[in-house]
């Protein structure tokens, strides 16, 4: 899964627990709405991915390809902005404590970790202060990927000190 997978499938989520319009929860890249003060709207920056550990790797029974399983952890920061701001992010925090509303995560591949407190962080746009609150929100992600065999035939080192230079081929057939 990538960022922008990670974004629009928790943008989803926010939409349906906090019950806001699709047009007013966006990504970090998307402008804010044409008339920021007349609405309610959220901004969901996905951070970071954090590969946990080495992957589990299984292997076919001929070995001729295998199964990697990676584990990863996202760190999403999510701000709430106008009225009821911190209304909508206390929502967003409360809604982990619904196995329904993990299990909704988990069936997209994704799965809750934890949360920070919810901050009240008025903001100003446009020489307008908005009211904002802000959460951070981490998922973790167990990805699997196939890979055929490759095998490799030579390698090719070029090694260099300061008095001279050479190629080295290694047939590995």
């Amino acid at each position: 899964m990538n960022d922008v997978q990670v974004n629009d499938i928790f943008r989803d989520y926010i939409r349906q627990i906090c019950e806001m319009p699709s047009g007013t929860v966006r990504p970090s890249f998307q402008n804010a709405p044409e008339q920021p003060e007349d609405e309610s709207y959220c901004i969901v920056n996905v951070l970071s991915e954090e590969c946990i550990g080495e992957p589990d790797v299984e292997y076919d029974d001929d070995y001729d390809k295998l199964y990697a399983r990676h584990h990863a952890k996202w760190f999403l920061s999510i701000n709430f902005y106008n009225k009821d701001a911190f209304d909508k992010a206390l929502t967003l925090k409360d809604s982990f404590n619904f196995s329904d509303n993990r299990d909704i995560l988990c069936g997209s591949g994704l799965s809750y970790v934890d949360t920070s407190e919810v901050r009240k962080l008025p903001e100003v746009i446009n020489d307008v202060w908005y009211d904002r609150a802000q959460i951070d929100v981490f998922l973790y992600e167990v990805s699997e990927h196939e890979m055929a065999k490759r095998n490799i035939s030579s390698l090719e080192i070029d090694l260099k000190t300061e008095k001279a230079e050479t190629n080295v081929i290694i047939n590995l057939e």
